[in-house]
């Protein structure tokens, strides 16, 4: 049965893949202080991604990104990518907070990745360190070396109320210096964190205003990607303004993405937490019996779609961190 809007999808067209839950920064927003990390065994080898990348091909897959916890601190990161790039996709993306870029960028280039997005949510020492409990230094390092490498960069910022919501020029104008491109994020609660309560979200459309009111219009562009980012041109400093609103502008209606753990469940949406294990079902059974499934997963990724529109979009119940699921 097709869903009632219309927006029934007929094939997964990006997967997001967490290859770790590890991450050297503890950002108040993404993770609790004390998790329990899964153990290495447990996670999906590069070559079992390899072959669920393979197949997902069959059903439309075209953009993959590589997300953790920390995705540069799951070993040797570049063999993987350059296992998906002989898959011949469109793009192979990764989301990294930059702290190893100084050290493993060319790597990562000569791999053949092609974009990098990088969590930066401000540009103050103080404030880096307060949310994330670590310094902001390497993580600036590794975006002057992503640059100097030529990547296509995009700086992912989340603002919060009363605290980096005062740093929106200064970030634009940052992103300007490093021929990046930068998304706006209203923050999610995802995970059930104590962090979170609706006063301390920003809301995208007061950044634009402010955009608008400090740089003049700005150009709409087309979308790109997961669709999931409305993108603007800022003319008058030629830098790209990206605004991901999942709480006022929620953009399920039609989504084709999936989120790949790395324990290997693949999860439908971080608003919920339904999913699939899908390695236990390659371990015992091969990856033909995926294949066989993936049509079910289809299917079951436009119930999901259907259950968050029905419930008006909420963040219904997913209790697991970010850090587990892939930021």
């Amino acid at each position: 049965m097709e869903a009632q809007n219309g927006s029934w999808v007929h094939e997964i067209t990006y997967l997001r893949i967490s290859v770790t839950d590890k991450c050297n920064m503890k950002c108040s927003y993404c993770r609790p202080l004390n998790i329990d990390y899964i153990p290495h065994r447990e996670l999906l080898s590069y070559e079992e991604i390899r072959d669920v990348v393979s197949i997902m091909k069959d059903f439309g897959l075209k953009k993959v990104r590589i997300t953790g916890g920390e995705p540069l601190l799951r070993p040797q990161i570049w063999n993987l990518i350059s296992l998906l790039k002989a898959q011949s996709l469109e793009s192979i993306s990764m989301t990294t907070n930059g702290t190893y870029l100084k050290e493993y960028g060319k790597l990562l280039k000569d791999a053949g990745l092609d974009t990098i997005n990088i969590s930066l949510d401000t540009l103050s020492q103080d404030k880096f360190k307060h949310i994330t409990k670590t310094d902001i230094k390497p993580v600036l390092d590794g975006i002057y070396e992503a640059s100097s490498l030529g990547f296509n960069i995009k700086l992912n910022t989340v603002l919060i109320r009363n605290f980096n919501d005062d740093e929106v020029i200064p970030l634009v104008e940052f992103a300007k210096d490093v021929n990046a491109r930068i998304r706006f994020i209203e923050l999610m609660p995802v995970g059930k964190l104590d962090f979170f309560n609706k006063s301390k979200i920003v809301y995208n459309h007061q950044v634009y205003e402010l955009l608008e009111k400090t740089y003049g219009k700005l150009i709409a562009l087309a979308p790109d990607g997961s669709k999931s980012a409305k993108r603007f041109l800022i003319e008058s400093i030629n830098t790209e303004v990206g605004f991901i609103s999942p709480m006022s502008s929620p953009f399920c209606d039609g989504c084709s993405k999936l989120r790949l753990t790395p324990e290997g469940t693949l999860m439908y949406c971080l608003r919920t937490n339904s999913g699939i294990n899908i390695k236990k079902l390659i371990r015992e059974e091969g990856i033909e019996a995926f294949k066989n499934m993936m049509p079910e997963i289809i299917r079951q990724k436009n119930l999901s779609n259907e259950y968050i529109i029905n419930n008006d979009y909420n963040f219904l119940d997913c209790n697991r961190a970010m850090t587990s699921i892939g930021g």
